[in-house]
């Protein structure tokens, strides 16, 4: 039985774990679905969890065991920072409860590999949190370049210092690429498939001492179909994420925090617009009701990622960061 009054007998019942900066955000787009209500919000620091519980009659927990032993939990929500995700995952798909994990899957593979086996083996369906695949650009760039030949991915990731704390430690966050630039590498295999090889690097000059990984890099790709992929991060400056694929009758140009794709197809020029802002309501919305969807039917082939690809984006961002650090150069073909 769900605990909130507002909700029926057959609503999914939600939890959120882990209270920090985008829980309000999944709530919200959790609200925005019928079928679904937040019933309990669980974090170590019980202001915050109830910051998010309270304006939805959610219950209250600092305990993600004792939530998940109330069998009182359909779907959850996994928010938590990345390096403490690994035993709630593990013990929500033991418990037989969907999940819904942010990104990155990990920043471990060793921790994203337990999770992925506890999925497998509970018959779990997952969704990750890359939100721009469901961006209305990113869509239609994906339509625009169909079955064409695709020749250069070009991705920027100039967004910047993240927060201070456990985002600037290598314990926490290993590198720019696994937790921030995650996006771009994500959104790349996402148009050019898996990668062979990785040729990186990276230093730090210019961010605060106490960040403690490079403050720039530079990543080449060698995608199993031929394709060429490039990645850039930067730490010490916000410039703008972005990006473009080129290839057979046709340049396009993602402007991801503007949301607003342009180029030209076959010599005609392309202009698209997505939904309000970079951090749009819309695409939250498709990724809420994709998971939902996936979660009544047991049907999960219109996920664009699930916690398996998740994995093999954090398996390409640790690659490029041993590469960064290492030989500059890493064969992913091998571990494979």
């Amino acid at each position: 039985m769900c605990t909130n009054a507002n909700t029926s007998d057959d609503t999914l019942r939600a939890a959120i774990v882990g209270a920090g900066r985008v829980a309000e955000r999944h709530a919200r787009s959790i609200d925005d679905d019928p079928r679904a209500a937040v019933t309990a919000v669980c974090d170590t620091d019980h202001e915050n969890a109830a910051a998010v519980a309270d304006p939805r009659d959610a219950a209250v927990y600092t305990d993600y065991g004792a939530l998940f032993e109330t069998k009182e939990v359909d779907v959850c929500y996994l928010l938590t920072p990345p390096f403490v995700r690994a035993g709630p995952a593990v013990a929500a798909a033991e418990h037989g409860i969907d999940l819904f994990v942010e990104k990155p899957a990990a920043v471990r593979l060793d921790e994203a590999h337990e999770v992925l086996r506890a999925v497998e083996a509970n018959g779990i369906v997952t969704h990750s949190g890359y939100d721009l695949r469901y961006a209305r650009t990113v869509e239609a760039a994906h339509e625009l370049v169909g079955d064409r030949t695709l020749g250069l991915v070009d991705a920027r990731q100039w967004a910047g210092l993240p927060p201070e704390g456990w985002k600037w430690k290598r314990e926490t966050a290993t590198s720019y690429p696994v937790h921030i630039a995650t996006h771009a590498y994500d959104i790349v295999r996402s148009f050019a498939g898996e990668v062979e090889r990785v040729a990186a690097v990276g230093d730090h000059q210019i961010a605060p001492d106490d960040l403690e990984y490079e403050d720039a890099g530079s990543a080449s790709l060698h995608h199993r179909d031929g394709t060429v992929g490039h990645v850039s991060h930067v730490a010490f400056r916000h410039a703008g994420n972005t990006l473009d694929l080129l290839g057979e009758g046709f340049h396009l140009h993602v402007h991801r925090n503007d949301n607003v794709l342009t180029g030209e197809v076959d010599g005609e020029p392309v202009e698209v617009r997505g939904a309000d802002t970079f951090h749009d309501r819309e695409r939250w919305g498709k990724m809420t009701r994709t998971f939902l969807d996936a979660v009544e039917t047991r049907d999960t082939s219109a996920i664009r990622s699930d916690y398996a690809d998740a994995t093999r984006t954090l398996e390409l961002t640790v690659a490029a960061t041993e590469a960064m650090r290492g030989d500059g150069v890493v064969d992913l073909s091998s571990r494979r």
